[in-house]
């Protein structure tokens, strides 16, 4: 996630493309941003075989957890707070892995 985070940070018209503006660039845009997030939720999906209990987790617990980081990565870009970005993996990682881990091993990670 650092990686991403950075590459967003220094390369913000990239970014930009994979974000919000993908979806204003009619059938190939909204294309490639779907790819995007299914990408990232597959990879996401395999957190689920960590523990018993998170094959209780709503279907759309990835989906909305990819959407929710590529909002706020799309909202910074607008903003112009990419140095902001970098700073952000240890709450954004947080954040993705505690319905796999729980809150504790979430913060655990991310600020390990």
């Amino acid at each position: 996630m650092a990686a991403t985070l950075e590459f967003a940070a220094t390369n913000p018209d990239a970014a930009q493309l994979l974000t919000r503006e993908a979806l204003s660039r009619g059938a190939e845009g909204a294309s490639r941003h779907e790819r995007v997030i299914s990408y990232a939720v597959d990879r996401l999906a395999t957190g689920r075989s960590l523990r018993p209990e998170n094959a209780e987790l709503p279907e759309i617990t990835e989906r909305a957890l990819v959407g929710g980081l590529v909002m706020l990565v799309a909202q910074r870009l607008e903003d112009g707070q990419l140095t902001e970005l970098p700073a952000s993996t240890p709450e954004m990682i947080e954040f993705v892995l505690t319905p796999y881990v729980g809150a504790a091993e979430a913060r655990r990670v991310a600020s390990g």
